[in-house]
């Protein structure tokens, strides 16, 4: 049981394929720090986003991994779904999205951040795409 006053954990698509897959790049760190944040009872926080998107890496080959089974899939997202909080797509999280883009700079065409390294990409939009889910896991923690 996660203590209430632990700080919530989003867990990404990324992070959940590293863990899973034993020859992935960054396997044991991946591992690790969901067992590190189990251990320290932090509630864990996926989406159903996230959920499709692992279908999607898993039954398709990776260069890292050939592509799983239908049926392994299943039973790894089954028991994501058991282990983790999922945090449903709904109006009011699109809404929240919608709200911090229009904080931001305007953008004319997403065709410029093809120059943009990942470094610079994840520096400029993922505290938005934190900022949402955190936005979303604060409206859910303590119901249901």
């Amino acid at each position: 049981m996660a203590m209430m006053d632990a700080e919530p954990l989003f867990i990404d698509t990324n992070i959940l394929i590293y863990a899973n897959v034993a020859t992935a790049p960054f396997h044991e760190q991946a591992l690790n720090a969901i067992k590190a944040a189990h251990q320290a009872e932090r509630p864990l926080w996926i989406s159903r986003q996230v959920l499709r998107e692992f279908i999607a890496a898993r039954t398709r080959p990776q260069t890292f991994a050939q592509s799983s089974t239908s049926n392994v899939v299943i039973e790894r997202v089954r028991y994501l779904e058991e282990r983790f909080q999922v945090a449903d797509d709904t109006a009011a999280v699109t809404g929240q999205l919608i709200k911090l883009m229009e904080g931001l700079p305007k953008i004319k065409s997403l065709r410029p951040l093809k120059c943009f390294t990942l470094k610079r990409w994840l520096a400029a939009f993922m505290p938005i795409l934190f900022l949402t889910a955190y936005a979303h896991l604060r409206n859910h923690v303590g119901r249901g």
